[in-house]
């Protein structure tokens, strides 16, 4: 199980992010420290540009190659990912999920399955069943077995017991499926 670090800039020092990140890590995730505040943003300030985004697809296949070493992967994201899926009217195109995929398979991810989701996180979205936990069981119980890779939480902010209950829940479950954690 990995993670991008939650406790960066340009949202944070925070410490409610720090808390998450370091829950992750008592879980045995292992954090991917990308150099997020050098990615340029929309005015929003809160989503990569186009540049940003792609920016972004090349550190984290950089260090998905360095750090997890597989041919596979499963991505469970957030709008990190999936703002760019969707056009300005709304429309879904794939663009970011289809370019993060074909960068990580530059970096020799084959196997890169991307599930993101805009608005998302450990328990955000959950009314809509689109939370990090629901996700993942949906790929596990559907026979994924393999890295896990958590890009979010910053979503979750207003949860925090919640939060960590909710990551508590995904290290359990990726244990169990795939037979250890990190």
């Amino acid at each position: 199980m990995w993670h991008v670090r939650i406790d960066s800039a340009p949202w944070g020092p925070d410490p409610t992010l720090e808390r998450l990140d370091r829950t992750l890590a008592q879980l045995r995730s292992t954090p991917l420290d990308l150099p997020m505040a050098t990615f340029p943003l929309e005015e929003d300030g809160d989503h990569f540009t186009r540049d940003g985004q792609r920016a972004f697809h090349e550190a984290f296949a950089d260090a998905i190659a360095r750090t997890v070493v597989t041919s596979h992967v499963l991505v469970l994201a957030d709008s990190t990912v999936d703002f760019h899926n969707w056009t300005r009217d709304g429309e879904w195109t794939g663009w970011a999920t289809s370019m993060l995929q074909q960068t990580l398979g530059e970096y020799g991810v084959t196997d890169a399955r991307v599930d993101a989701v805009c608005g998302s996180g450990f328990v955000a979205r959950a009314r809509q069943g689109e939370h990090f936990h629901a996700r993942l069981s949906h790929h596990l119980r559907g026979g994924y077995c393999g890295p896990v890779v958590f890009v979010g939480g910053w979503n979750d902010t207003g949860r925090l017991d919640d939060t960590l209950d909710a990551m508590r829940k995904c290290a359990s479950l990726v244990e169990r499926y795939n037979g250890v954690v990190g």
